[in-house]
This record gives C-alpha cells, structure tokens and sequence, in this order.
C-alpha cells in the first residue's frame, strides 16, 4: 500500500511502467527514485513524469547505473525509504558472485526506514539462472532483509510455460512461474 508522502524507490523502473503511478499515488510531498541500466529509458521516463503537473506527483528522481552491482541510491540518505520495488531486476543465480549480490542487497536494506517494505517480484525462473523461492528468501536474509510476506502470483499465469531463447532454432526453454515476496529490515 502507498500513501501520500511516502519515499520510494523503483530499482530497475525502465521506462516508467510503474514509478509514473507510484509517483501519482504518493503525490508532491512524497519523493520517488528511479534507477535503471537503460539511459534511454530512462529519458523517457522523465518525459512521460513531465506531463503530470508537479501538483499531483511526487517529484521522480532518475539515477542511471554506471556498473554492475551500482545501486543509483548510495547517496541516499540511510533509514529514508517506505517501499522500494524491484520487479524483474536481478538474474541471481549460476555465475552471480554470491558476495557482490549480498554486499548489494545490504546497500538497499540499509536505505529502509524500520517497518519498511522491498517487494521483490520475479515473473519467471530460468533454469540454472535464478535462485528458486527458498535460496532467494535465504539470500536476502543474509544481508539482513527478512521476509515479511507472500503475494501470490495472478491466477492466470500458469505453473510453467516455454520459451523460444535462442529463437526457433534451439528447443525451447520450460521456465517456472516466480513469485512476489515481501522484505522488511
């Protein structure tokens, strides 16, 4: 849930999608972050926040990453955080320094106000890419975010499904439907 005058931040907000309601929701006394790999999205994301009158949003901050593991919020200030989202960001998993994705997740746990939230969805787990629910929700807690809660994913995704990696050329993937999973510090 968001209220007006909450801080938030969207790690991996891409063009928009949902920090532009977010930012409605929390409206101008609130502050929303918006950090992405993709300058150009976020480009278009500023845009697109532009066209609301400042009187019926939050202002959106955009923070472009400059290497991997980069948060874009380190010099935000630590405690200051309502909600932060992260929706398909990470690829955890084979090959992903374990030490690195940790010294990360610390990095947004310490940006958490007590009583805070970091919703973690993932839509779909790749083989030997992504950590499945227990390994995840065991990493988080090893940088000292603990879990909160389960959303349940939409009924209308299904168990598993396929998908064509490599194009029509390559058998396809069978990729396992993710979760929704709560964080507090």
């Amino acid at each position: 849930m968001l209220v007006p005058g909450m801080r938030v931040a969207d790690v991996g907000a891409g063009r928009g999608l949902m920090t532009i309601p977010i930012a409605e929701q929390v409206g101008p006394a609130g502050m929303v972050y918006a950090t992405d790999v993709d300058r150009a999205a976020l480009s278009l994301l500023q845009r697109a926040a532009s066209v609301i009158p400042a009187a019926r949003r939050a202002p959106v901050v955009t923070r472009p990453l400059a290497r991997p593991f980069d948060t874009g919020l380190d010099d935000v200030a630590a405690g200051s955080l309502d909600r932060m989202l992260m929706i398909n960001v990470f690829g955890f998993g084979a090959g992903t320094p374990r030490q690195e994705v940790v010294a990360q997740l610390r990095r947004f746990a310490r940006l958490l106000r007590p009583g805070g939230t970091l919703v973690y969805h993932q839509d779909w787990l790749y083989p030997d890419r992504e950590f499945d629910r227990p390994a995840l929700v065991a990493l988080f807690s090893e940088a000292g975010l603990h879990l909160t809660g389960d959303v349940p994913m939409p009924s209308h995704i299904p168990a598993q499904t396929q998908f064509f990696d490599l194009g029509f050329s390559a058998p396809p993937v069978v990729l396992r439907r993710g979760y929704i999973l709560l964080f507090g510090p």
